[in-house]
C-alpha cells in the first residue's frame, strides 16, 4: 500500500507555489522524490502495471478496493478504464448502492490530477464521513492536501488528525512523511512545528516496522525540517546542528551512492547559506 502526503505522506505531495522559502520547497520536493512512500513520476510501464493489477482483480469487491487505493497523484492515468467499469455496474442491481461513491472517487481523482482544489473540496468534504473507512481514508487524504494547497493550513491540520487515525487503523506500518509540523511551519508557528517534527520520532519511527534505508531517509528529513524551523526562529546554532544531523542520517542511508550524497550535501549547503543571508552575512553565504 502506498500513500500519496501522503503513499504526505510527506506530507501529499504539496503543490504550494507561494509563501514558501526556497529551501523549504527544495526539501519537500526532495522528500517526495527520495521517499520510498511517495513517487509521482510513474513511468508508462508502471502505469501499465497498475492497469494490469486492476484488471486482474477477480471480484467486483477486489476491483472496488483497488480503485479506493489509487488516490495518489501520478497513479491515475487509467481513469477512463476504471470509470467505464464503475459505470458498467449500474446494470448490476447488487452494486447500485456503491455506484455513486465510486463515481465520486473517480471524479475526485480527476480533480486531483488537474489541481482543482476548490472543486475537489466542494465535491468530497460534505460526504467524507458517509462511507466505509477505506473511502474515508481516500477522502481525508485528498482533503488534507487540498486545504494545504490553498493555504488553509490549520484546516488541513485538523483533517490530518482523522486521516492519521484511519491510516494507523487500516495500514499500521505505513510510514508517512506528512505530519502536523508541516502545517504549523506554513502558518508561521515554528515552535509548534518543532514539537511535532520531534514527536514524529516516536509516532512514526519507533512505531513502524521499516527497513534501515527508509528510516535513515525519514530521520534525515525530519532533522532537516527541524533545522528549517530553528532557522526561521533565528536560532542559527540549533539550525546548523540539525542540518548536520540530517546529513549524517542521509549519508548512512546510501553511503555508497555518490550522486545521492552530493545532491544532499548541496541541499544542506543551500540551507546553511540561507541562514547566512538571514544574518546578512552575504560573503559567507557564497559557497
Amino acid at each position: 500500500m502506498e500513500e500519496v502526503i501522503g503513499r504526505i505522506q510527506n506530507i501529499y505531495p504539496f503543490n504550494k507555489k507561494t509563501r514558501v522559502n526556497r529551501s523549504y520547497k527544495i526539501i519537500f520536493s526532495l522528500l517526495f522524490i527520495l521517499s520510498l512512500n511517495v513517487n509521482y513520476s510513474f513511468s508508462q510501464s508502471n502505469n501499465n502495471i497498475w492497469l494490469s493489477r486492476f484488471l486482474e482483480q477477480g471480484t467486483v469487491v477486489g476491483k472496488l478496493d483497488f480503485i479506493a487505493g489509487i488516490h495518489e497523484k501520478g497513479k491515475m492515468n487509467n481513469l477512463k478504464t476504471m470509470r467505464s467499469y464503475i459505470d458498467s455496474l449500474e446494470k448490476n442491481s447488487g452494486y447500485k448502492k456503491d455506484i455513486f461513491v465510486y463515481q465520486t472517487l473517480i471524479k475526485s481523482y480527476d480533480l486531483v490530477e488537474k489541481n482543482e482544489n476548490v472543486a475537489l473540496i466542494k465535491l468530497i468534504d460534505p460526504i467524507k464521513d458517509k462511507y466505509n473507512e477505506k473511502i474515508q481514508y481516500c477522502f481525508y487524504y485528498q482533503l488534507v492536501h487540498a486545504y494545504y494547497d490553498i493555504g488553509f493550513y490549520m484546516k488541513a491540520s485538523s483533517y490530518f488528525v482523522k486521516y492519521r487515525e484511519l491510516k494507523n487503523t487500516l495500514y499500521p506500518n505505513l510510514l508517512s512523511y506528512t505530519n502536523p509540523g508541516t502545517f504549523y511551519f506554513e502558518a508561521g508557528l515554528y515552535k509548534k512545528a518543532i514539537v511535532e517534527y520531534k514527536s514524529e520520532y516516536e509516532n512514526e519511527y519507533l512505531s513502524k516496522k521499516q527497513d534501515k534505508t527508509r528510516m535513515k531517509n525519514f530521520l534525515g528529513s525530519m532533522s532537516n525540517n527541524i533545522g528549517l524551523c530553528f532557522g526561521k526562529l533565528g536560532e542559527v546554532d540549533s539550525a546548523i546542528f540539525y542540518f548536520d544531523k540530517a546529513l549524517v542520517h542521509w549519508h548512512n542511508c546510501k553511503p555508497n551512492d555518490q550522486l545521492y550524497n552530493q545532491y544532499l550535501e548541496n541541499l544542506i549547503s543551500g540551507n546553511k547559506g540561507g541562514l547566512k543571508i538571514q544574518l546578512k552575512e552575504y560573503n559567507e553565504a557564497i559557497p
